[in-house]
Order: structure tokens, then C-alpha cells, then sequence
């Protein structure tokens, strides 16, 4: 039996690039659980976006970041690498994708790796950023925020001369398709930007997004002869809907005000409903068993000011909700069996613990509901460890904090056999839940 997982750490120095990070995937043979051993290691360019298994690979996908992004006829200095064991990969300029007028200066790589021996199946880049991910069958989806501006020529309001300027957000979808080699397959634009990572989400061949409008009108003031300019806004819409997708990518149905007039703060697809928080303190639910007629179904006040919600299965949510100030961090269990009937099953108050790190970021966020576990990074007793809670069925039970060596507050974590590895950019550790021991901790020096 062998694990895949991955770190970053600083790789490459290049003035082309601002953006030095690297992502390691390293495949673990864990036979003796107490001893694992390093079989292979792949190195590829990028700060890590996110991963997900798609056709019986790995698809890791990161993005690097540039200064600048060169001339098209320079367009081979874009190439990522990768390493397998120490040994260069380099893509092809064919397998660099330079899509039109990129909203920022970055690449993102998409890479397939084998878990059978941890090589690289396939890779391909473009220009560009990425923001969301989520894969289902043979495909894998990326998702990033375009911006269409406007600005009106420029005209006189004395002392002044002024322009004005409009905003609009759209979102843009990539697919990629692992049959046959790694290969971008189409895509499309919707109007409004992404909620969150966690806002894109597919069932069944069809995507499921959570869009807010951003929508501004604001005019420029110059005055030249003292050398300042102010800004006036005229207008900042916002708003939140769902938007369901077809495996065509063609729009099937929305629902529009989603989350009240506060619009949504986080977002959950659990089967065939979605759950929405929202400012205010108010937890909305969608009804999607009909892709064709979706429909808003109930609601419930939170005592959180900022809820992070996750699936845990097919019938639960799992919040995580911010503190009003003075007031400690909650964990909360919600039923979904009834979507029109939302109720909080258990919560869990962490006296003594606060989250390290935004856990809205992919993987913060450990969830097993296969195991009812939940794990994350948290700073208590003035140090970081790894907070385990267990869900009974019926209540939240916090098991403890590994006491690890070093647990920064990006650490992610994996149950396999029963046995927790969670990991750092230096090490993995390799941890029994029941226990709360620690047996073993592997070593991510590179060369």
C-alpha cells in the first residue's frame, strides 16, 4: 500500500519569476506502518492550488507567478519543469497554451500523475491564473475571474478632467480531459465571479457554481495642476445565485437573490441540496433533486458572525463559525436529511483552540466522514498542534491535539488504514487517531 502526498518548498532562482515555490509528490510505501519508505518523488513548478483523482491519477494542478510575462515569440521561457527522482521534465511549446489577454501575469500547470509508480503521466500549462477546481469522471474543472472594464474618454468639469469607468466580473471555466492524453476540452463564461474555491462543484457531469455579482460605476478626478486624483463611486452591486451547468456547459437553470440581501458568505453542495451562510447570521437551503427547477427550501439563524461550511456526507454539514468578538470558535453539525427542515445537530465549542489558518483554503480543512473525523491546524496553549474532533453520530467530540514536532498552519492531512498522515513542508508524520500517538515521521529533504 503506498500514500501520495505533497509540500512545498522554495525551488528554482530565475529573475523571470516571483513566485519561487515548488510542490513535492512523494509515494510512501507504508507495508511496516511504523517504518514508511520513499519509493519515488516528483517535483513540479508552482505553488499548490489543489489535487484531485481523476481517472485513477493524481491531477495536481499549481500556478506560478511572474514579474512579467514575456513577448509571445519568448513564449519558451514560460515552460514549467518538473522532476521525477532528480531527473528534468520539460514540457513542449505545444503543450503551453497562451490564452488571450490573461488576467494576470502567472501560469498554471495541470499534471497527471500515475500512483502505480508515481511518475507523470501527461502535463499542460497556460497563461493565466486559476482559482477553483473540481474533477469528476475522466475531467477536471478550472475556474478563474475575468474583468471586463470600460472607461469613457476623458472630459472636462472644471477644475477637473474626468473619466469614467465600469466594472463588471465573469467568470471563466476550463475543462481538461485525461482520456487520451491530458487535453484542454472546451469551457465557457458565466456572468459573475466565483464565490469561493469551494463554490464549484460537479455531480453527475453537471457543474454546480455560486456567483456573486460585482458590478461598479465610479468616475476619476484629476487635477493636473496640483498633481492629485479622487475617486467617486457611483454604484457597487452585489449579489449571489446559483447557476446549474449541463455537461455541455450550457446553462440549465438559476436561482437569483441566494442568501438574502447580505448575498452568500460560504457555500455547500451535500446530494442533491445546497446550503448557503450568509451575514446576518442565517444559514439558507436549496433544494436541487430537479437540476431544471432548483428552489430555495428553508432557513436558520447561526450564532457564528462568519460560517465555513464543508459536506460530511450526504446528509450533514460541518460549519465552522467565526466568534462574535470576546467569544470562543465553534464547530456545528447540521442535518440535511429534511432540506426544507435545516437543524443543528450538535455543537462543539473549542474553549482553548482557535483555527492557524483560513481554512476556507483547499484541504485546510480535514474531513473524513467515512472515519468521523475532522482535523485541522490550531494555535491553543501557545503553540500550534493538529486538533482532531471525532462525530459520533451524534455529537462532536474533540479527541485531542497531536503534539507534533512542527505543525505549520498550511499542514494538511490524509487517513489511510486507519492511520493519519498529516503533512508538513518538511516532514510527514504519521499519527493513530485512537491513540493520539504519534509512530513515525518521514523526512521531505530533498537531494
Amino acid at each position: 500500500m503506498a500514500v501520495v502526498y505533497t509540500a512545498e518548498d522554495a525551488s528554482r532562482e530565475d529573475a523571470l519569476w516571483n513566485d519561487e515555490a515548488a510542490v513535492h509528490v512523494v509515494l510512501l510505501d507504508v507495508s511496516n506502518k511504523r517504518a514508511p519508505k520513499k519509493l519515488t518523488e516528483t517535483v513540479v513548478e508552482g505553488s499548490w492550488v489543489d489535487a484531485r483523482m481523476i481517472g485513477g491519477k493524481l491531477c495536481l494542478v499549481t500556478q506560478r507567478s511572474y514579474l512579467s510575462l514575456p513577448e509571445q515569440k519568448e513564449a519558451e521561457r514560460l515552460l514549467p519543469r518538473l522532476w521525477e527522482d532528480g531527473k528534468e521534465l520539460a514540457l513542449r511549446a505545444d503543450e503551453l497554451y497562451l490564452s488571450p489577454a490573461p488576467e494576470k501575469a502567472a501560469v498554471t500547470l495541470a499534471a497527471a500523475i500515475r500512483l502505480t509508480d508515481g511518475r507523470v503521466a501527461d502535463a499542460l500549462a497556460f497563461t493565466g491564473g486559476v482559482e477553483a477546481v473540481c474533477g469528476e469522471g475522466d475531467c477536471i474543472y478550472l475556474s478563474r475571474t475575468l474583468w471586463d472594464e470600460t472607461a469613457s474618454e476623458p472630459y472636462r468639469e472644471e477644475p477637473y478632467t474626468v473619466v469614467d469607468y465600469g466594472s463588471t466580473a465573469r467568470t471563466e471555466i476550463k475543462r481538461l480531459r485525461l482520456s487520451g492524453g491530458l487535453r484542454l476540452d472546451g469551457g465557457c463564461v458565466v456572468d459573475g465571479a466565483l464565490r469561493d474555491a469551494a463554490a464549484m462543484e460537479l455531480q453527475n457531469g453537471s457543474l454546480r457554481l455560486v456567483l456573486k455579482t460585482d458590478s461598479r460605476r465610479f468616475s476619476a478626478y484629476t487635477d493636473e495642476k496640483h498633481g492629485w486624483t479622487n475617486y467617486e463611486t457611483h454604484s457597487h452591486e452585489r449579489d449571489s445565485r446559483l447557476v446549474l451547468l449541463d455537461g455541455e456547459l450550457q446553462s440549465v437553470a438559476a436561482l437569483t437573490g441566494v442568501g438574502g440581501k447580505s448575498g452568500v458568505s460560504a457555500s455547500v453542495f451535500a446530494g442533491g441540496a445546497a446550503w448557503f451562510s450568509a451575514a446576518g447570521r442565517v444559514l439558507y437551503t436549496a433544494d436541487l433533486s430537479d437540476p431544471a427547477e432548483p428552489r430555495m427550501n428553508g432557513s436558520l439563524p447561526t450564532e457564528g458572525e462568519r460560517t465555513l461550511l464543508r459536506s460530511f456526507g450526504e446528509e450533514l454539514a460541518l460549519a465552522v463559525e467565526a466568534p462574535a468578538p470576546g467569544t470562543p470558535w465553534q464547530l456545528v453539525m447540521y442535518d440535511l436529511s429534511d432540506p426544507a427542515n435545516p437543524r443543528a445537530s450538535d455543537r462543539l465549542t473549542l474553549k482553548d483552540w482557535s483555527p492557524a489558518s483560513d481554512l476556507s483554503d483547499a484541504g485546510a480543512l480535514f474531513t473524513d466522514p467515512g472515519n468521523c473525523l475532522i482535523g485541522f491546524p490550531a494555535v491553543g496553549k501557545g503553540r500550534t498542534e493538529y486538533l482532531l474532533v471525532r462525530w459520533t453520530g451524534s455529537e462532536l467530540k474533540q479527541k485531542g491535539a497531536l503534539a507534533l514536532e512542527y505543525v505549520p498552519a498550511d499542514a494538511r492531512a490524509l487517513l489511510l488504514d486507519g492511520l493519519l498522515y498529516v503533512c508538513s513542508p518538511g516532514a510527514v508524520y504519521v499519527a493513530d487517531p485512537e491513540t493520539m500517538s504519534v509512530l513515525a515521521t518521514v523526512s521531505n529533504a530533498v537531494g
